[in-house]
């Protein structure tokens, strides 16, 4: 309120304030880019903590000027990924093609291209991937030369019914309860070891084969519905696999669309 009974805050900003008042050094800051003086809630947190010191650029500005950290020298809102090796946090340039792709895999140990050009790999005759030595078994090691090597993903692979199958994601045993379970897997009996990364990906756990659907959509998920109860035990012994009535539906129209369409095109 001033001398003549106005309201000073009924003004703008930039008029109300020539001179900088204490709530408005706490409350507001000029970026150092547009000059504007802008809210707290407009900085990042840091760029607000050392704004007197060396000043600040509003998250707007930020974002158009594809402005660099000046500590990491990246770009300020570039997704980074923490490396399980060395532990930092590293930009998508700083990782191998693949190991950037399967990134969101839970089971998958994320190392950089640094760490790994420094960490002792070997190369999976399945999956055709280099991984850390770590990710072997010690025998798929010791018998490198004369047998095929696999790692622990391809010598007893997550079950491709996850995240819907309980089986422990860790050791893959069906009775491990431990959610925090760190036992390495161990290798599947070889009748059922994979041969192939198609055999890897259509894995099922003990609980899972011949008691769920197996029919996978068209974005790769799969269907993963249970048989009824009364013909898990049938399905088992008779070692058949299980398309649920839904899926079997809907193949069925998939293949009468694609009977239909065939005509079409050889005209």
């Amino acid at each position: 309120m001033n001398a003549d009974g106005d309201d000073d805050r009924e003004y703008p900003f930039p008029e109300f304030c020539t001179v900088s008042c204490n709530f408005c050094k706490e409350q507001f800051f000029a970026c150092s880019l547009c000059k504007y003086p802008r809210p707290r809630e407009e900085y990042r947190p840091p760029m607000w903590k050392h704004r007197f010191e060396r000043g600040a650029t509003c998250t707007l500005c930020e974002a158009e000027s594809h402005l660099h950290c000046q500590q990491c020298g990246h770009e300020i809102g570039e997704e980074k990924l923490r490396c399980h090796e060395c532990g930092k946090l590293k930009v998508r340039k700083e990782y191998s093609a693949s190991m950037w792709h399967n990134k969101s895999s839970a089971d998958r140990t994320i190392v950089c291209l640094e760490c790994e050009a420094q960490t002792p790999t070997v190369k999976c005759d399945i999956c055709n991937t280099s991984k850390p030595v770590e990710a072997f078994p010690a025998s798929a090691l010791r018998h490198a030369k004369t047998r095929t090597t696999r790692c622990y993903d391809c010598s007893h692979p997550p079950c491709m019914f996850l995240p819907q199958c309980p089986t422990c994601t860790q050791c893959r045993s069906t009775t491990c309860k431990d959610p925090r379970c760190r036992e390495a897997p161990e290798t599947v009996p070889s009748e059922h070891l994979p041969a192939s990364v198609e055999d890897v990906k259509n894995f099922a756990c003990e609980r899972c084969e011949y008691v769920r659907c197996i029919v996978r959509q068209h974005d790769g998920t799969v269907c993963g519905k249970e048989r009824r109860r009364q013909a898990k035990a049938q399905g088992r012994r008779n070692e058949t696999a299980y398309r649920c009535g839904d899926c079997q539906t809907w193949l069925l129209s998939q293949q009468s669309l694609q009977e239909a369409a065939a005509p079409s095109r050889r005209q």
